[in-house]
This record gives structure tokens, sequence and C-alpha cells, in this order.
């Protein structure tokens, strides 16, 4: 009588684990990093220890990863109030200490001359 509740038991616990594997939705997440293409000024903000960051003309404002590897490529130094045009990809999934904006990933940076 206790075998035939045990393997009862274990048959249902199996196909409850089977059940949600199979049925469960899928979360490969397969998709393209979203573009972005605006202009605005680098800007440095005076939190967490200080941070460049990039406030688009738009009002949005964006965390570049890598805005020094961006500006070598310029042959520009890193500088508050630098009007930029920039074309970047988004990165969702990206966690920091920066509490100020969007992180993103710059493809091109071009100094806009005033």
């Amino acid at each position: 009588m206790h075998i035939k509740k045990i393997f009862i038991l274990i048959f249902s616990g199996l196909f409850l684990i089977a059940s949600y594997f199979l049925l469960a939705p899928q979360t490969t997440d397969t998709s393209q990093p979203a573009l972005l293409e605006f202009t605005g000024k680098i800007v440095y903000i005076q939190l967490e220890g200080g941070f460049y960051a990039i406030q688009a003309d738009n009002g949005k404002k964006y965390v570049p990863l890598n805005l020094t590897d961006a500006l070598k490529d310029t042959g520009l130094t890193l500088q508050d109030n630098l009007s930029v045009q920039v074309k970047a990809e988004k990165q969702e999934q990206m966690l920091g200490i920066h509490i100020w904006g969007e992180y993103i990933h710059i493809l091109s940076l071009t100094p806009i001359k005033n």
C-alpha cells in the first residue's frame, strides 16, 4: 500500500516537472539591440563619484559604456558641453551603479561645430 502511494507521488511529481518544461514559454531573446541616432551634449554628472554622460537634445539621458574610446577615434578629449551626433546601440540588459539614464554602446560619435 505504501509503495503504491510513493509510486503515485513520484510519478505525479515527474509529470508536473515535465509539463512545466514542455509548456513554459521560451525566453530566448534573439532580438537585435535597438539602434539609436541622436544629437546632444556630453555632460559631467556629479553623482556616485562623477561620470560623463550624454544629454540628448530631445531630453533623454544616456550613459555611454565606451565614451572615452569613441572620443579617441575623433581625436578629441573628454570635455563638458561638447555637442555631438551619436549612433549607438541601446543596452537593455545592462545594470550598473549610474541611475541617471539608459546605457548605450556608441557605434559612432561626431562632434558638432557650433
